[in-house]
Order: structure tokens, then sequence, then C-alpha cells
């Protein structure tokens, strides 16, 4: 199974030319999930295979929380009791346990996120786990702009089809229909949190991060792949996940985007099944699904969006949010 679908990942990188001649490294930003872990291993065949001259280092952004040495009473202006406490120490070793499954092949560095945004981005806004995501992304971004990098650096996310479907979709809904130019036009605040929304959530599968004086793109080359396929690869690797004990640990806060959009996504994936859809069909593919939205203007060109992330990573994510629900 892994080679027929690394050949379909190596179709993916050529198709949409995601790995130029000029690129020298790539970076793995590595939450502890599947999709990441599988993405990691077709880099590594990649590399292997195609370009022995790349070198891969992986950034590890452990959920919930980074690596400590000691457990403190408090964390985030949160009080926590002894379960919770339990559940963060055999997170650690969870944790300790997947740090040295990947230092086996590439080098690992654990980056750890700011305490306040934990405070101030996630346990007080509505979108949760969407704010769990940008959060750790802002502490990737802040890492490469405080580290010597080379231009052409490629950071690499393990963001499937369902998640760029989800984006895609989604912004096709609270579209209206208006072409991206009228909102331009009409409404630039808005305008402005939707290509911040399209670039933050992967709507394309390169984007120029726009770190201050870097050229460093985030890539997405796992965005034909679906949930079963990585599902089911993970179980032949045998690959370590870091659970997500989010709900565990927090209870309610935690129980509502993520299990909404994965609600979603299982749906979905079921009436792909049902449907039996060929792989060009709108909704089974990534890359038909993107040139429809471009070719009736619902999605802006690459460029409007380019340079746009590093902002948003540090923008007020609650304006921009509450501008995106309306």
């Amino acid at each position: 199974m892994f080679n027929e679908k690394y050949q379909k990942f190596k179709r993916t990188i050529t198709d949409f030319n995601i790995i130029p001649k000029e690129t020298k490294k790539i970076v793995i930003g590595m939450s502890g999930g599947k999709d990441a872990a599988i993405m990691t291993h077709f880099l590594m065949e990649y590399q292997k295979e195609e370009r022995p001259d790349i070198k891969l280092d992986m950034l590890i952004a452990p959920t919930p929380y980074p690596l400590w040495n000691d457990i403190p009473d408090k964390i985030f202006n949160t009080a926590i009791n002894s379960t919770q406490k339990d559940l963060l120490i055999e997170q650690k070793k969870v944790i300790d346990n997947f740090l040295e499954y990947w230092s086996q092949y590439m080098e690992c560095k654990v980056i750890p996120v700011e305490y306040e945004l934990i405070e101030d981005r996630i346990l007080k806004m509505y979108w949760s786990c969407m704010m769990c995501f940008n959060t750790k992304m802002k502490a990737f971004n802040d890492y490469f702009l405080k580290e010597a990098h080379e231009d052409n650096t490629l950071f690499a996310c393990g963001w499937t089809k369902w998640d760029s479907h989800y984006t895609l979709l989604s912004h096709l809904l609270k579209s209206d229909g208006s072409k991206w130019y009228e909102v331009k036009e009409k409404n630039p605040k808005k305008y402005k949190a939707d290509c911040i929304y399209l670039a933050s959530f992967s709507a394309y599968t390169k984007v120029d991060l726009g770190i201050p004086g870097k050229k460093i793109y985030r890539i997405n080359p796992m965005v034909e792949f679906d949930d079963s396929e990585t599902f089911a690869l993970s179980r032949e690797l045998e690959i370590p996940v870091v659970e997500d004990i989010c709900a565990k640990l927090y209870g309610d806060i935690f129980e509502q985007d993520r299990r909404k959009i994965s609600k979603y996504l299982e749906i979905f994936s079921n009436n792909q099944k049902h449907l039996n859809l060929s792989e060009n069909t709108m909704l089974y593919s990534y890359r038909t699904l993107l040139k429809f939205m471009q070719d009736i203007e619902l999605i802006p060109p690459l460029e409007e969006i380019e340079s746009l992330v590093y902002d948003a990573y540090n923008s007020n994510f609650e304006e921009i949010f509450n501008l995106l629900k309306k």
C-alpha cells in the first residue's frame, strides 16, 4: 500500500510544483497526528529516491502542551486537579517516546507554545480547536523568524484533502456568491479576514509565509489524501501518534468545533464511498474543487494572499473570527 500511495504523493508534488529544484531544506511541522506522520514518511522516501540533496528537520508542537520538567499547580492561569496532573504527566511520557521515534530519522526540536496564547487565544475563544491550530502555527512562524534559515526553505504541514475541502467549502457557503473582487471593493476588512482564513487554513498547496526578511513557504503535499488512506497507512507502518487529551483535560470547552468538523468529514467521506465518485469529480478531488472556485472567482488568486500568513498569526484573531462569522 505504501508504494501505491507514495506514487500519488509524488504526483501531487509534481503537478503543483510543491518542491522546486532550488529547495535546500524542508522543515516538517508535527503536532503528533497521523497525517503529518504519513507525510513525513513520504518526504523521507522522496528524499531517498529523488532529492538526496534536501535536508529534513522536524519541529514538534505537542498537543496540548510543550514539554516541561515540572508540572505546576496552575497552568495558563487555570487550576488543575490531581486527575489533570496525572494526565499531563502521562502525556509527557507519550511525547518523550514520540520524540525518540522521530529522532531515529532526523533532527527534531520541540517548539513551545506561549502560555499566554493558550489562555487568550484558546480557552476564551469559541473556535477553540481552530485557535489551537493557529496558536501552534504562530509558534512555528516565530521560530522561523528567530532562527537562521536559507531562502527557499519549505515548511511542510500534514493538511489533508478533508481539511482543504472544509476550508474551500466553508468559504463557498459564507460567500453568498460574491466575487472576491466585489468583497474587496465593498468591504475591505471582511476581504482581508477572508484572505487570512484561506491563507491560514491552507486553501492553497504552497504559500509564502511572509516572515519578515525571509522567503519561507508553507507546503501542503497531502491535499489529495483522505482520512481513510492516512489511517490505513498509519496502521500499516505502525506509526506512533500523540492523542489529543484536551477534552479529557478541560471538558466541554474542547467539545465544540473539532467534533462538529470531524462529524462533517465523516459524513462527507461515507457519502463519497456510497456515491462511488470518480477521482475527477469536484467533491472528490482537491484540484478540481480549487479550480472550480477559482474559475467562478469566489476565491482570490494566490498573489492576493501571499505573505499574509505571518501577519495573520500575530493579528487580533477575535476580530478576524467575528468578521468571518458575518
